[in-house]
């Protein structure tokens, strides 16, 4: 377990692929390095090695696993399997929408709930309300084939009173 006193915002899995991406990289870190500022520090979940290698070539693979490898890593413990596994119970009974949000978001989830750590995403649909608080977001502005393009990140953090009621509450 990290250190009490450290802070850390997790990485999905979204945010590191920008962060490989040359066209992006600089807007993405600048962003980044404003929130963390001295007080936070970048973390990934384990899971977030096997979604972004899962199928990639090995040059990828090489990339992803030495930015990865920079990173504090967030352990997969038994209590965040099992409760993203309840996390997925709780957000079918919530909508049936939030029934496709993938296994990995649902452990990145319960990740960032478990260790009390906010979640830096573009993808803020994988980290629905009410179970989730988006708390700020950017527009982050990139160049790519000579065209001004613009990407949303946000950090969100966990809704612990509405999860624990949902949990409480289940049917």
């Amino acid at each position: 377990m990290p250190h009490s006193k450290q802070q850390y915002l997790l990485l999905d899995s979204c945010i590191i692929e920008y962060l490989l991406d040359e066209h992006m990289h600089n807007s993405v870190s600048t962003q980044l390095n404003q929130w963390y500022a001295d007080i936070f520090k970048p973390a990934i979940s384990e899971v977030t090695y096997s979604e972004l290698i899962d199928g990639a070539k090995a040059d990828k693979e090489t990339k992803v696993i030495k930015l990865l490898d920079g990173f504090y890593s967030f352990p997969l413990t038994k209590r965040i399997v099992k409760g993203s596994g309840i996390l997925g119970s709780l957000y079918k009974e919530e909508s049936q929408e939030l029934k496709d949000v993938c296994l990995a978001d649902k452990l990145i989830a319960m990740t960032s709930a478990v260790y009390n750590t906010p979640i830096v995403t573009a993808n803020i649909r994988d980290y629905p309300p009410p179970f989730f608080h988006n708390f700020t977001d950017e527009n982050i502005m990139f160049e790519k084939k000579g065209k001004q393009r613009m990407i949303n990140i946000g950090v969100m953090s966990a809704n612990y009173p509405y999860i624990t009621h949902k949990f409480n509450n289940r049917k």
